[in-house]
């Protein structure tokens, strides 16, 4: 999976006698594990603006040497071990952590993610002779690649010199006994993607030492480690630029996820994508994007409003870094700040009162667990574009003219979420 493919040999390279600190790509104290591309100088950008993010394409980046797309599911998510149990009654152990491996591959029918082994996750001694996360898990047999088609075993795995981890104890990995009799659908997005955070100096405080700012870990009102799966090829994101220049970034890619990221990851894989960014300054916003708090992702069809634990952590705790233990982990207070954010969103873009706005909620709009891993939970209220409709219709205000039944027959064409807004504004 690794070797043949240069970029990722360069990620996780680990020479015989470096620290992780010293290593090619360091792991400082209290950074987040997300590899990150950015942050990217957005020319003319100042903090009141808001950037506009369009993601225009991604693909799976396929090993050169291979010609295979592997993607990685790890099982130790948070939420599991403290509030369900095992299948047998057995207490949920958060020390156990586990590994499927998939395959994903795509044609002109579509995309599956198909599972090829899983293991245990053991104890692993670095190349620099101590026990450091982010070294290679040593495998004596290369269990997802066969030597042909017709071939009955697996290759014997050989690690070259900076891949050389060892296991810290005599127990061997333990494979799975699963018959992974499914696949799944292939949903490519990014996890992680947003502006640098004004505040992001204050993580610090308390931190372990060494930390430099904050850590990819938390997502909050400048986007982030969201690990929504609407962020994919056709998705806007919208976020507040909160220093000159924004500091773009984006990374932390995903084959595929469920809504909640149950068990702490998604189909973690490697991605090329096409995006486009432009600023929207705030002398010109419409009202709803003015101060904008909260990430909005629009697709074709809906938008998606954002809510945390903590809509603003880095300002709400005196110990960012504790975000998990200090409330983050709630999806109660996600739910509320979705339901809030998506009520101003409303009020301040349509020109709603609080109970109109409460009753279109209630009875339109769909709120999902967007995850329970990234220590500050998110909850997001998915809104169709459809409510706002141009199309002629019964009733008062806007939608005056014939009956709703004769709607069938007429074409919409599409509208983006600026475009709608500025036309409620004119009405």
């Amino acid at each position: 999976m690794i070797e043949g493919d240069v970029g990722v040999e360069d990620l996780v390279y680990w020479g015989p006698n470096q620290t992780a600190l010293t290593k090619n790509i360091p792991l400082y104290p209290g950074a987040g594990p997300h590899y990150l591309t950015g942050p990217t100088q957005v020319c003319g950008a100042q903090p009141g603006d808001v950037l506009k993010i369009e993601i225009l394409s991604l693909t799976l980046r396929k090993n050169p040497l291979t010609n295979k797309a592997y993607g990685v599911n790890l099982q130790n998510g948070p939420w599991l071990p403290s509030n369900t149990k095992n299948a047998d009654g057995t207490n949920t152990s958060a020390s156990v952590v586990s590994t499927v491996i998939y395959e994903v591959e795509e044609d002109e029918y579509g995309g599956w993610g198909v599972p090829v082994y899983g293991f245990t996750n053991p104890p692993v001694i670095s190349p620099s002779g101590t026990d450091e996360s982010g070294s290679i898990i040593p495998h004596k047999t290369n269990y997802g690649v066969k030597t042909s088609a017709n071939a009955s075993g697996f290759d014997p795995v050989t690690y070259p010199v900076g891949f050389q981890s060892t296991l810290n104890s005599t127990t061997d990995i333990q494979y799975m006994n699963a018959s992974f009799q499914y696949r799944i659908p292939v949903r490519k997005f990014l996890g992680t993607i947003g502006v640098t955070p004004a505040n992001a100096v204050k993580y610090i405080n308390g931190a372990p030492a060494g930390t430099k700012g904050a850590a990819s870990w938390a997502p909050s009102r400048f986007g982030g480690n969201m690990d929504n799966w609407r962020v994919g090829a056709g998705a806007t994101l919208y976020v507040q630029v909160e220093i000159p220049g924004a500091g773009f970034y984006l990374g932390d890619c995903h084959a595929a996820q469920g809504d909640a990221e149950i068990s702490g990851t998604a189909i973690e894989a490697s991605l090329d994508g096409v995006y486009r960014l432009t600023v929207l300054p705030a002398a010109t916003l419409p009202a709803a994007m003015k101060n904008l708090s909260f990430p909005i992702v629009e697709t074709a069809t809906h938008i998606d409003i954002q809510g945390f634990a903590f809509n603003n952590y880095l300002d709400e705790l005196a110990v960012p870094s504790a975000v998990a233990t200090s409330g983050g982990a709630s999806v109660d207070k996600a739910l509320a700040h979705a339901y809030e954010n998506a009520r101003t969103f409303l009020v301040k873009g349509f020109g709603m009162q609080e109970r109109e706005a409460l009753s279109l909620i209630s009875t339109g709009v769909d709120f999902g667990v967007t995850q329970v891993v990234d220590q500050n939970f998110g909850v997001h209220a998915n809104i169709p574009k459809a409510i706002f409709s141009s199309k002629s219709g019964s009733g008062a205000g806007i939608f005056t003219g014939p009956s709703s039944r004769k709607l069938k027959a007429e074409k919409e064409e599409p509208e983006d979420l600026i475009g709608l807004l500025r036309r409620f504004e004119k009405k």
